[in-house]
């Protein structure tokens, strides 16, 4: 049994699905065109408290094979050197100290839309979230916008200036102090479809252009879809057409918080030696 069938196999039920899958995520031999995909039941093993503080590096889990896994059957899992020590599966839980923070470690706030590591000249393909555990009253909301859609609803004069190369996107809170520097001046709208932004980092000192760029997360948000994840939810997204946010929720800091992993899909073509990225082996 190949790979690609065992996933199919495995997570779901046949060949057929995993060419579905690879249909609504838009993977083609000229690159990924945009899409979203919810898996439900994924196989977890024994979940463990959540944890109240972040380790660096790759914490192993046994579950992680499903991971591997799905993104071998879309490109090459992979983490940024800059990021939790590279690490290639990375934990999301709320921190008390975080709780009114800009960052995923947050719970009181609302985390704002954005496309992931938007600072990077080669942001992740493909994210992946899978679910743990839910929050403890299970109404943490995750929104997921279609950039497409909400760039296509402007003016020409609008999609003229998010096509522009007057912002500047700085490293997320995850990456570590002096290990990724802001991005050169570049457009929000960087290919087609390569959106890269976020509402916490991304500025501009063109009066137009921000009102632009304010208009095109109102657009947003308007239009986003609504997910609430439960245990064995693994949610993929292209994440060069669709960003996402997320919402408050109640976190008690006492091990029985959200938790999520998350991980990153480059293309296959991009090589494992590259400096900036850490790759990894299929989990046996």
């Amino acid at each position: 049994m190949t790979l690609r069938e065992e996933v199919a196999e495995h997570l779901f039920g046949g060949s057929s699905d995993l060419i579905s899958m690879r249909q609504r995520l838009g993977v083609t031999p000229g690159g990924l065109e945009g899409g979203v995909l919810i898996i439900h039941d994924v196989p977890l093993l024994d979940v463990p408290v959540t944890p109240l503080s972040y380790q660096t590096g790759y914490a192993p889990r046994g579950d992680d094979k499903w991971l591997f896994r799905i993104a071998s059957a879309v490109g090459r899992i992979c983490g940024y050197a800059g990021e939790r020590n590279g690490a290639i599966v990375q934990d999301v839980f709320p921190v008390r100290e975080d709780a009114d923070l800009p960052k995923n470690s947050s719970s009181q706030v609302t985390f704002g839309f954005h496309t992931e590591n938007a600072h990077h000249p080669h942001p992740p393909l493909i994210l992946g979230l899978l679910c743990l555990r839910s929050d403890r009253r299970g109404d943490c909301t995750t929104f997921v916008g279609d950039c497409e859609m909400a760039f296509e609803g402007m003016s020409p004069a609008g999609q003229s200036l998010l096509g522009s190369r007057t912002f500047h996107t700085a490293p997320g809170k995850s990456f570590m102090a002096g290990t990724a520097r802001m991005h050169p001046i570049r457009a929000i709208l960087n290919g087609e479809p390569l959106f890269q932004f976020n509402v916490h980092n991304t500025t501009t000192d063109n009066a137009a252009a921000q009102e632009a760029f304010v208009e095109f997360v109102s657009r947003l948000s308007r239009s986003a879809a609504r997910v609430r994840l439960v245990p064995g939810d693994l949610v993929l997204l292209s994440n060069y057409r669709f960003a996402h946010s997320r919402g408050p929720f109640e976190a008690g800091f006492d091990g029985g918080d959200r938790w999520l992993r998350r991980f990153y899909v480059l293309p296959a073509s991009v090589g494992s030696t590259h400096p900036e990225y850490s790759f990894a082996a299929l989990l046996n």
